[in-house]
């Protein structure tokens, strides 16, 4: 008896080749040949251990009324995109089956034994629904049918379920969601539910589409259950969100892909490009909020996008890229937001938990990253601003400045805050703005080059006593100044001097009144001992001591030193 495999994701690719003929999969062939690349996302068989089964041809399923011809078949090897198989599995029959089949890791329930069967999702094609994918007729109610039908087996007990989008443009109109008629979709997703197109599958919102209001606004896709909070587990893969902006008049916003109280949602590869939006805060042209998002997790946790784009090819009418709304655990691995005139690259609010790793802003109207309220809220190794380089693909050109209008990375009112080693260059204002901080925000390292104002700037009382900086940043060229910090401006360029505090009297306690760690150079004077954080250094003048932030130092003299302190 063979032990089956378990897939993480749907599969959904199709047939390249038969075994002899490059037109045909023959009934009688047991070798055939997947797109290009598609053999990573199956199992791995070895030795009659993780054999998997796989379904050709239907382009409708569910687990009781499959649409069309069908066949399953039993995987036992497989050699990058080719597999072995043994045919006609199931109950099904072999049978001949032309190049461009679907094939997919959905089974029906109940066409094999228990033994056999893989809780894996029905899949359902919006073309078997009248969609044509040429852009040039309306394809929103076959999306609403095939939704439909989604749902329709979730209620009769699938478990899980996959709207498959072949390639080509879907110009879609909306309706009136099926549960909430104040909010206007293309379709609507169930829970457990997967959103699956190919590598140039585009789902293009139709012209002149209505306005809606923040909270209610235009969804291009919204998760079905609304603000019922029990929705979880979806899936949305390579497929571009198109909000035709060009095409759109008289509104204030609309919105790309958004999720409202939602659990365990995975989006990847997927781009969002030219969604309306009018203003970046709440006052549209038409009278209802203008700020728009290109996709939007609100009241959600355990959020992940990977490899996404958001961006804006023309005109000034965009929405912000990515954002966050009262949700929890939500990270962004290696996207990119940029070319939005009048809003943000990634923004959070009221989040805890957020992280953003690997990730690019540039060419936004407000804030490269922006965060306010957020709790836990970690920026790793990412880049706002700079300048394009001369790379394949690139839509700027060499050495363009892709700075962002207002400050790299903003944190307002951060109850926790991580900026780890991250680049902000030739931004408008700050490379990073910190103010209001209500905990601890962390600066490591990192670079903040070339802004119009400061590369640091901690914007009141509160933000100086919670902020620390480390691995001394790089802080050159920038106009204004290297950290202005309440009031007062810490010069870090050249020789990294900053202003030096008075030495206090001998015996009292100093504590370091910057931000971030710093070295003092003590000369002169007759000093007998010099104590950090209330120990004892063995050593006296002259010498360098290095004074973390929030630390102390010491000084006992029978004569004052003078001292000059560095930025560590």
């Amino acid at each position: 008896m063979t032990t089956p495999a378990t897939f993480l994701t749907p599969v959904l690719t199709t047939l390249a080749r038969g075994e002899t003929s490059p037109t045909t999969l023959y009934a009688t062939e047991t070798i055939l040949q997947l797109q290009s690349g598609t053999g990573a996302l199956l199992p791995q068989p070895v030795g009659g251990a993780n054999t998997f089964l796989l379904l050709l041809g239907a382009a409708t399923l569910t687990p009781y009324a499959p649409t069309g011809p069908y066949e399953i078949v039993l995987v036992t090897a497989r050699v990058g995109d080719t597999l072995t198989v043994t045919r006609g599995q199931g109950a099904t029959t072999a049978r001949d089956w032309p190049v461009g089949t679907v094939i997919s890791n959905a089974v029906i329930a109940g066409s094999l034994p228990s033994s056999e069967t893989q809780p894996t999702p029905a899949v359902f094609n919006v073309c078997a629904y009248g969609a044509t994918g040429t852009g040039a007729t309306d394809d929103g109610p076959a999306f609403r049918a095939c939704a439909a039908a989604m749902l329709a087996a979730v209620q009769a007990g699938a478990s899980a379920v996959t709207m498959y989008v072949p390639s080509g443009v879907y110009q879609c109109s909306v309706a009136p969601h099926p549960i909430s008629a104040s909010v206007n979709v293309i379709c609507a997703l169930p829970t457990n539910s997967s959103l699956i197109g190919d590598s140039d599958s585009i789902i293009r919102l139709a012209p002149n589409q209505p306005n809606q209001s923040w909270m209610i606004s235009n969804y291009t896709i919204i998760n079905y259950s609304g603000y019922s909070y029990t929705d979880t587990d979806f899936t949305v893969r390579n497929i571009t969100f198109d909000g035709n902006a060009a095409n759109q008049s008289g509104i204030d916003a609309q919105h790309g892909l958004i999720f409202v109280g939602c659990q365990n949602v995975r989006v990847m590869q997927c781009k969002f490009t030219n969604i309306y939006g009018s203003t970046a805060g709440s006052n549209g042209p038409h009278g209802t909020n203008g700020e728009g998002f290109m996709t939007d997790v609100k009241w959600s946790s355990g959020v992940s996008y990977s490899g996404c784009v958001a961006f804006t090819t023309g005109g000034a009418s965009t929405s912000t890229g990515f954002s966050a709304n009262g949700s929890t655990s939500v990270s962004y691995y290696g996207c990119s937001s940029y070319g939005h005139a009048h809003s943000m690259g990634f923004t959070n609010w009221k989040c805890a938990g957020v992280t953003y790793s690997g990730c690019f802003a540039g060419l936004v109207g407000v804030d490269g990253f922006h965060s306010e309220y957020g709790d836990g809220v970690v920026y790793q190794g990412c880049r706002s601003g700079g300048a394009s380089s001369a790379i394949a693909g690139n839509p700027y050109t060499a050495s363009q400045s892709l700075g962002n209008t207002q400050a790299g990375i903003h944190l307002y009112e951060a109850v926790a805050g991580v900026v780890a080693q991250c680049v902000s260059q030739g931004n408008g204002s700050y490379g990073l703005l910190v103010d209001s901080a209500q905990g601890p925000v962390t600066v490591t390292g990192g670079m903040f080059t070339n802004n119009s104002a400061y590369g640091i700037r901690l914007g009141d009382a509160a933000s100086v006593t919670n902020t620390t900086i480390s691995v001394r940043p790089v802080l050159t060229g920038n106009t204004s100044g290297a950290i202005w910090y309440n009031g007062a401006l810490t010069v870090m360029a050249g020789a990294n001097a900053t202003p030096t505090p008075t030495v206090p009297a001998t015996t009292v306690a100093l504590t370091n009144p910057f931000p971030f760690d710093a070295t003092v150079y003590l000369s002169g004077g007759t000093v007998t001992g010099v104590a950090l954080d209330s120990v004892t250094t063995g050593t006296t003048s002259p010498g360098m001591y290095r004074v973390h932030a929030g630390g102390t130092i010491t000084l006992t003299y029978s004569v004052a030193p003078t001292w000059v302190w560095f930025a560590s």
